[in-house]
């Protein structure tokens, strides 16, 4: 009988070491006796500099690449951290018990969820900032305290604002609109985007919006550029040099050959008509 959650099946432990394995059963696809096991070995006396060690990686339940703008955001932290990740795609709106399957994985019933061993973190941001304490070497945040609470800031703000800009702009990465939305609502919903995005890029170091390379911020904003892009929306010069920087960073174009080969959901589609 297929299982549908990841489970910590042993826990031994010896001097200085936790030796943990871990049972990962994913999807109801794979049964208990073909399910993959891994081992993490970290020390008691650990801090979130140290390396873990995976022999099976992180799985990461997300939606579509195409069209999923929040799994993109944690997709993209984990490629920017060179952290191991495999992923699970729950097949959002393209079969019937797509909410269910998100469901067993998080009581939240959104994607993305992270699956690290018995853990498992929702929320784009939460699975960004494990991402930075798991990986500090990959910058995900400035040095500088006074940059990484404006990142902080305006990630968040992210997180809890431009509900017009997704209603009337649903990403489509690969898509291009035959029309550009407008609506007082929507207008002001880009003026502010455009302000945070001016506004960080007069005082960063590079052509990233807190520093010369990718942030947490910038993963956030991701999303919003490639719906720019595909909407028709017009830029300034200073915010085209950032889309141009950004959308051709490798990871981003390695984002962009997946989304080209992804299955097609016609409701998002429409909206390009």
């Amino acid at each position: 009988m297929g299982h549908t959650v990841a489970k910590t099946a042993l826990l031994t432990r010896s001097t200085g070491t936790v030796v943990r394995t871990a049972l990962t059963l994913l999807s109801g696809e794979i049964s208990e006796s073909q399910c993959e096991t891994f081992q993490v070995l970290y020390t008691e006396q650990h801090d979130a500099s140290v390396d873990f060690w995976y022999q099976t990686p992180m799985r990461l339940v997300l939606a579509n690449l195409n069209y999923s703008s929040w799994s993109m955001r944690a997709w993209l932290a984990l490629r920017l951290a060179e952290l191991p990740f495999k992923t699970f795609d729950v097949a959002m709106k393209s079969q019937p018990d797509w909410k269910e399957r998100i469901l067993q994985f998080s009581g939240a019933g959104k994607v993305p969820v992270l699956v690290d061993g018995a853990l498992t973190i929702h929320e784009s941001l939460a699975i960004c900032e494990y991402v930075h304490e798991l990986r500090p070497a990959a910058r995900l945040w400035p040095e500088d305290r006074a940059l990484r609470a404006r990142g902080r800031a305006i990630s968040c703000e992210m997180l809890s604002s431009f509900s017009t800009l997704r209603s009337l702009m649903p990403c489509n990465v690969r898509g291009r609109s035959l029309r550009t939305p407008t609506s007082p609502a929507l207008d002001r919903d880009l003026a502010r985007i455009f302000d945070i995005w001016e506004a960080s890029l007069a005082t960063s170091p590079g052509p990233y919006l807190l520093s010369d390379h990718l942030s947490i911020a910038d993963c956030m904003y991701a999303p919003v550029l490639f719906r720019f892009r595909t909407y028709g929306v017009a830029l300034s010069d200073t915010v085209r040099s950032y889309s141009d920087a950004v959308l051709s960073h490798p990871h981003l174009v390695e984002l962009q050959h997946i989304a080209a080969s992804t299955d097609p959901i016609a409701e998002y589609d429409a909206a390009l008509q």
